[in-house]
């Protein structure tokens, strides 16, 4: 039995970095991943912020994330958790629940790609958050539009929230990229069996969809703000303008009565 934790833990991870100073037993690595064999179980150690233990107890599991605290960007005090459990049974096939595998052999390919799809649902979860987060926030600001005819934000606030949200924004889409497949599963029908049930098993492109369609109204709503602030601040010159020609208009009067 293999019994699956994976952690969100923070918004990055800098795996180029760790992977030069931790001397554990790298067993295979990439550009966005890191996979070590510790113990009896594995570490799996993903750059969008995600690790994963394999059989790996609590006293290990916590000094492992402690150290890794120094390599992550944007810590999350409070980190998603998805638990998962692979048994090796007599089957003929990939048996799926929504917690857990049954297999007939259990290899440390096949573990590393239950690993991934474990740290998919737990990044999956945590953007879906943070894409609510910001569907909510340009939801009041709408429903001031609605409310007032305008919005009840200076132009400072308003800028740094759009900052923010166009940040945040940035950070999810450049990281949406881990529902890739792993390359091993395209040489391995097994594996890619095992990689595509776990992909229904999770809802990976429901959710996926979810958090695309969050932040395609998100960036709409960005759109027609930018819109208004540029149309809030051209009225704003215009007025600005007209007070100056005012004051120009009775200054020449004033030259001209006394003269």
């Amino acid at each position: 039995m293999i019994k699956i934790i994976a952690y969100q833990i923070a918004e990055n991870l800098n795996i180029k970095k760790f992977k030069t100073d931790y001397k554990g037993e790298l067993l295979s690595y990439s550009s966005f991943d890191l996979f070590y064999k510790f113990k009896e179980g594995y570490i799996y150690i993903l750059n969008y912020g995600a690790l994963v233990f394999a059989n790996i107890d609590e006293i290990d599991k916590n000094a492992f994330i402690k150290f890794s605290k120094d390599y992550c960007e944007n810590f999350l005090e409070s980190s998603h958790q998805e638990d998962f459990v692979i048994y090796q049974e007599n089957v003929k096939s990939p048996v799926f629940s929504y917690d857990s595998l049954k297999v007939s052999t259990i290899t440390a390919e096949l573990t590393k790609v239950a690993m991934l799809q474990v740290a998919q649902s737990v990044s999956l979860d945590f953007y879906l958050e943070k894409s609510q987060f910001l569907f909510d926030e340009t939801v009041k600001l709408t429903n001031q539009l609605e409310g007032y005819g305008e919005l009840l934000i200076s132009r400072k606030k308003l800028l740094k929230f759009i900052g923010k949200t166009i940040n945040t924004k940035n950070r999810i889409v450049d990281n949406l990229y881990i529902l890739d497949s792993p390359i091993v599963v395209w040489e391995n029908e097994l594996l890619d069996k095992v990689n595509s049930g776990l992909e229904k098993t999770f809802d990976v492109s429901v959710r996926f969809r979810e958090v695309e369609y969050l932040l395609k109204i998100v960036e709409s709503n960005l759109s027609i703000f930018i819109q208004l602030e540029d149309t809030r601040k051209s009225h704003f010159l215009e007025i600005v303008v007209i007070i100056l020609i005012l004051i120009e208009v009775i200054n020449t009067g004033i030259s001209w009565f006394f003269s």
